[in-house]
């Protein structure tokens, strides 16, 4: 089992709790994770990343291994996961916006793998129709979620500094 990150993961850490010029230990970990096998980014989540012009896509570009393999089950997961989501109470516009992202291939990738889908996105009481939250395909066909601090802390992370003395 690994894990497979989510573009928000990586924006918000980049933008606040990981700062590449703070916390340089998260960046660190995520590419020592990644060579032992525990920790990937779909390559449609790269794609949207390598969109921006900052830091994000520097380092995404300086570490080109993280890119998880492509899979020979991946269009049957991806039909499942389509099937789910046009089969609900979405609108057609929520459907769209949803196929046209990167997280219906991450839960597809996930959905064929075993991995877990790292993501900020939470689970709410009602689905609403007007978007595709992660959470939602994810609880109904069985894929594993989890935040990214929920991974840290299984995983054991621990990010800290050396003592100056």
């Amino acid at each position: 089992m690994a894990y497979l990150i989510d573009a928000n993961v990586l924006i918000e850490a980049k933008n606040a709790h990981y700062q590449f010029s703070f916390c340089p230990a998260f960046w660190d970990w995520l590419v020592t994770e990644n060579q032992l096998g525990n920790v990937f980014v779909i390559p449609r989540v790269l794609d949207e990343i390598a969109k921006g012009q900052d830091q994000l896509k520097n380092w995404c570009a300086v570490h080109p291994s993280l890119r998880a393999a492509p899979l020979p089950s991946f269009p049957q997961s991806l039909a499942t996961v389509a099937t789910w989501v046009t089969t609900q109470s979405y609108n057609a516009n929520a459907v769209s916006e949803f196929l046209a992202v990167a997280d219906y291939q991450l839960i597809a990738h996930a959905h064929a793998t075993g991995d877990t889908v790292v993501t900020h996105e939470v689970a709410t009481a009602q689905m609403s129709p007007k978007k595709v939250k992660i959470p939602e395909p994810c609880n109904a066909l069985g894929v594993s979620f989890v935040s990214p601090y929920q991974m840290l802390a299984t995983e054991n992370a621990a990010f800290i500094l050396d003592d100056p003395n």
